[in-house]
């Protein structure tokens, strides 16, 4: 019903033609326009799916969930332009952490860990952008006592955005790099890791202990079976975590390229690969504020992180889904001309 009720309202608002217009930039402009081709081909895969009602469902939902997040960003934008975007995407956050929390009251682990998909992604805005202490210390807690290994390297590697923040984020850059330089000279590289990111791990690798590495296998088994067009978005998913025995709560592949595999074959995996590739170099391009660019490359290696180790974009919508399209909404509304947005 709200998936109805978000493609109604999505319907009607774009239906005006000047807010048709704003969303064929959005769309059609960015590198968005090649997760929109991605999730037609997944609407079209019902016709072959092996459940072709929940392939057409599944993709609609992408579709609406898109629409009320892109409606929503232009708004704030046209208010007030990225600061108040960014702004309302932590309080946001903030808020969906909390929400997610109060679920989990009875564990205090699973409290701290009710955010690892959301929190985490915008730790570097919070960082470089939030002056509210409330708001960036909520998002500091819930990120870094999120316990997820994923989330830990994405931060990690985030850290290269803090080079390019022409503010404060070339101190804490120089400050962390020095930090972790005499750690692992003092501790050696392979204990430093064991200590920090992988303190959960018997291994250094993101799919140890986890499962992941056996729900891959079993994607690209499947890939070499239906290789050009899978077995329907996400519908293919747990009919092949089905017939191989593994459910319970296990509904994908935690990995967005293998969904796109086993959902889409190479129909579908070719524009998602591609989409991706387009956001790093748009990254880099001068379309993106010098003085947004730090923070949005760190935001970026940590939603890459969780695409590729986590749900993500390219199965329905769940897990870092919906965190990851705020993200690449963010950075699309970010690369366009912006007196033609706030009209």
């Amino acid at each position: 019903l709200y998936t109805l009720i978000c493609c109604y309202f999505c319907m009607q608002y774009f239906s005006r033609p000047t807010e048709k217009q704003k969303l064929k930039m959005v769309l059609f402009k960015t590198p968005l326009k090649w997760f929109f081709i991605y999730t037609v081909i997944g609407f079209c895969s019902a016709i072959w799916s092996v459940h072709p009602a929940l392939s057409g469902y599944r993709a609609v939902e992408c579709f609406s969930l898109l629409g009320v997040v892109i409606i929503c960003a232009l708004e704030l934008y046209r208010k007030g332009g990225i600061q108040l975007l960014i702004a309302w995407i932590l309080r946001y956050t903030v808020l969906t952490s909390l929400f997610r929390a109060c679920w989990r009251i009875p564990d205090w682990n699973l409290f701290l860990m009710a955010s690892q998909m959301d929190a985490t992604i915008f730790f570097y805005f919070a960082l470089l952008h939030e002056k509210s202490k409330l708001v960036r210390w909520c998002i500091y807690v819930f990120s870094i006592f999120s316990h997820s290994t994923t989330a830990y390297i994405g931060l990690a590697l985030g850290g290269i955005g803090l080079w390019f923040d022409r503010k404060k984020g070339k101190t804490l850059f120089f400050i962390l790099s020095l930090l972790t330089f005499t750690a692992i000279l003092y501790m050696g590289t392979e204990n430093v890791l064991k200590r920090t990111i992988f303190s959960q791990r018997t291994e250094i690798s993101l799919a140890a202990t986890s499962g992941r590495d056996k729900m891959w296998e079993l994607a690209w088994n499947a890939f070499d079976e239906r290789p050009l067009l899978g077995y329907g978005f996400f519908a293919g998913e747990p009919y092949i975590l089905r017939e191989n025995n593994i459910g319970g709560s296990v509904m994908n592949a935690h990995n967005s390229i293998s969904s796109a595999a086993i959902g889409t074959g190479l129909l579908g995996l070719i524009p998602l690969c591609i989409f991706f590739l387009k956001n790093i170099a748009l990254l880099f391009s001068p379309k993106i504020p010098v003085l947004y660019r730090g923070g949005t490359i760190g935001c970026f290696a940590v939603v890459f992180l969780h695409c590729m180790g986590n749900p993500g974009i390219g199965s329905r919508v769940y897990g870092s889904w919906l965190s990851a399209i705020i993200y690449f909404v963010l950075l699309a509304i970010m690369s366009l001309p912006a007196e033609e947005l706030k009209k």
